[in-house]
């Protein structure tokens, strides 16, 4: 009988411990957070568009004016396929779609490890790592954006270094749409195809070809985040690639900075928030009372950027904060998961492994791709608003980052026991 290889065996593993998991936790009914995403895929699978109301978020919305742009697409299409095909058994469809595309992130992952590290065994190292990460492995369980943004991001991402060192156009095709649904997933990746662009022309060398590819992978891109700008366009009469009501966001996570105990004040909590909501709509004569979804949110970031360029000293003092809370949830009041501000000193310390193998490393362009990455995801969360789950999605490539230091270290011989060079890749 063959053995299995050692990247079998550690899919076999993950697999195995997946199941354990599920074991011991039963699959959650949608609440909270995960409630929108839910209800706007039923609404979806009913044919009724992308449709939802909660006045909490958008206090004019009715019948007439439901029209939503709060939750990224794909999620909520491939949710609504499972609720109007598998009918009472639909949740326990998506949580096997959503582990087994977790489980084919493990062998991506290898894969990428391979091509980023020369390295079968350091590959096969940081696969076990992601694999048995337990934050990944409990949101698979949720129905939300997360899972299938990291999920697509890691196998998009392969196949664009794949594209990059091989300069194959079906290569750049499949990342550009790999991508671009991770984005439909997760709205902040909309934009970060666009900053790699000067570290493509950077690290090209007047490679004329290369560039052409990238522009015609921006392209292709864009191509596929349409459909999401033309729907935006029908509902909001705006064209808009990424969700609504990001500046709600702004503004609900930074409102309390006006107040001198502002740090003491509990930032993550909705019905702290409240109050202040309703005194918002309460003193704005500037309301109409039939703004859409859009429209409303243009009210709510600029009530966010007035209380930011009042106070920004106190803006950047908590954006600090968020930074910390990114890593620890420790500002949640509400639903706290005691295990994962665990698992998020874990996440920290990976962060800060990566960030010393920045300086004993010498960046190459796929090195610039990820760091681009996780310092855009990070910086972004912590200047608007932060929890642990939020950055799920990068966690592999903190992970790919942090590794970097084994090379380093048995560069100079102080892992004897760690053979990565036994099995390099010719």
């Amino acid at each position: 009988m063959q053995q299995l290889s050692p990247i079998k065996k550690i899919i076999l593993f993950c697999f195995v411990l997946r199941l354990i998991a599920i074991s011991f936790s039963n699959l959650p009914k949608p609440d909270s957070a995960q409630a929108r995403w839910y209800r706007i895929a039923i609404n979806f699978a009913d044919g009724n568009g992308f449709s939802y109301c909660e006045k909490n978020y958008f206090p004019f919305c009715s019948e007439d004016n439901n029209s939503t742009g709060i939750c990224s697409p794909v999620p909520i299409i491939v949710y609504s396929f499972f609720i109007k095909y598998f009918h009472k058994f639909h949740t326990e469809a998506i949580y096997i779609f959503q582990m087994a595309l977790g489980i084919l992130s493990i062998y991506y992952f290898y894969l990428l490890g391979v091509g980023f590290y020369d390295s079968k065994n350091l590959a096969a190292f940081g696969a076990l790592v992601w694999g048995t990460y337990f934050p990944a492995i409990s949101l698979e369980r949720y129905l939300m954006g997360e899972p299938l943004a990291c999920y697509l991001l890691i196998i998009g991402l392969y196949y664009l270094f794949h594209a990059y060192k091989e300069n194959k156009i079906i290569s750049w095709v499949t990342s550009a749409v790999l991508i671009g649904l991770a984005a439909l997933s997760r709205s902040p990746l909309v934009y970060f195809p666009f900053l790699l662009f000067p570290v493509i022309v950077i690290q090209s060398r007047h490679n004329y070809k290369l560039i052409l590819n990238y522009s015609i992978f921006l392209f292709l891109f864009i191509i596929v985040l349409s459909p999401w700008a033309f729907e935006n366009k029908k509902n909001f009469g705006v064209y808009k690639f990424g969700t609504t009501l990001n500046g709600y966001n702004l503004y609900r996570f930074n409102y309390f900075i006006k107040f001198d105990d502002y740090y003491n004040r509990p930032w993550q909590s909705t019905t702290e928030f409240s109050n202040e909501f309703n005194n918002f709509l309460k003193t704005n004569d500037f309301l109409i009372g039939n703004e859409n979804e859009h429209e409303m949110d243009k009210k709510y970031l600029n009530e966010g950027l007035t209380q930011i360029k009042k106070f920004p000293l106190r803006y950047l003092h908590i954006s600090l904060h968020r930074f910390i809370n990114l890593f620890s949830d420790y500002k949640l009041t509400e639903n706290r998961n005691v295990l994962w501000p665990i698992f998020g000193i874990y996440t920290f310390l990976l962060f800060i492994l990566s960030i010393i193998s920045l300086y004993y490393n010498k960046l190459s362009a796929l090195d610039c791709i990820l760091y681009i990455l996780v310092f855009y995801f990070i910086l972004g969360h912590s200047l608007v608003a932060s929890l642990f789950r939020y950055i799920v999605p990068i966690v592999p490539f903190i992970i790919l980052l942090s590794l970097n230091l084994i090379k380093y270290l048995n560069r100079i011989k102080s892992m004897p026991y760690f053979p990565i060079e036994d099995i390099k890749i010719k």
